[in-house]
């Protein structure tokens, strides 16, 4: 009996060092699979997802991006590598890859309009946000849709992964009414050509179509409540964000946003787009 149970604990005791090294291991693994700040400043690169086709935010054009994304994400690089010789490599992102991207450590930060829901928290952390909005439905004119309930039944375009996507489904639209979209300007089109009703996404997107083609209107502009809007990075790659944090402070501060909104969103939407979306200078006063 008494050598049964010495190799019995012998048995339990190897057990639970395998135990331990293996979530020793698991740890180190998931801390080296970001990179935090000392880590991007080395290598004297910051890698961030961007999204291709999302004027005024984010768009390739002859190579080249640009939108007010981009002009973010190059101001906070500069903030992060503190005007040295550090640069920042652009990773074309669609929606549903925001999340997976930073997870298999293809970028160290996401920019591209990543909404800040509790299902996206518990994957990825996020900085404080830098814009707000909420679902807005694009319609045709002649569709006279006046309320949510206006439009069921009807096709709905709309991109996976998103606040829109979520919002209707709470509200007891069926998924199979559902037209996904990779694009929002697919998402457009959709309700052109009649494969869909109506098309939902976030408000500041589809608030652009109807200043391109006076056939559309936003009957719709703020459905559910307002989502703010942040900077991704990998879950517990703490020292990255607060270094984000502090940047957006400095850049409200320096007045980026108000110039922003000035130079970009003004004259983009030509005041179809509320301020309240672009400017959260009152937030950012109260850290500093």
């Amino acid at each position: 009996m008494e050598s049964f149970i010495r190799i019995f604990f012998n048995k339990v005791a190897k057990f639970f060092s395998k135990f331990w090294l293996f979530i020793a291991f698991a740890c180190c693994f998931q801390t080296a699979s970001a990179n935090d700040l000392d880590t991007i400043r080395q290598n004297g690169v910051l890698r961030v997802g961007v999204l291709e086709s999302y004027l005024p935010f984010s768009k390739v054009e002859d190579g080249n991006f640009r939108g007010f994304e981009i002009e973010l994400a190059k101001a906070l690089a500069n903030e992060i590598f503190q005007n040295s010789n550090g640069k920042i490599q652009f990773v074309p992102t669609k929606f549903p890859q925001r999340t997976t991207f930073l997870q298999e450590n293809k970028v160290d930060a996401t920019i591209a309009l990543f909404p800040v829901t509790e299902e996206a928290k518990h994957v990825v952390d996020f900085s404080m946000p830098y814009l707000t909005v909420a679902t807005g439905i694009l319609s045709k004119k002649s569709d006279n849709i006046k309320s949510i309930n206006d439009f069921r039944g009807k096709k709905i375009a709309l991109q996976k992964n998103t606040v829109a996507e979520s919002l209707l489904e709470k509200k007891g639209f069926d998924s199979k009414d559902f037209v996904y979209v990779n694009w929002f300007k697919d998402c457009y089109k959709a309700v052109k050509d009649g494969t869909a009703g109506v098309c939902a996404g976030d408000n500041i997107a589809v608030l652009a179509y109807p200043i391109m083609d006076s056939s559309m209107e936003v009957p719709l502009r703020q459905l559910g409540e307002l989502t703010f809007i942040g900077v991704g990075v990998s879950k517990g790659n703490d020292s990255l964000r607060s270094a984000i944090d502090a940047a957006l402070i400095k850049l409200s501060k320096n007045g980026f946003f108000k110039k922003a909104y000035n130079e970009t969103f003004e004259p983009f939407y030509k005041g179809a787009a509320e301020k309240k979306y672009f400017l959260l200078d009152d937030l950012y006063s109260m850290f500093g």
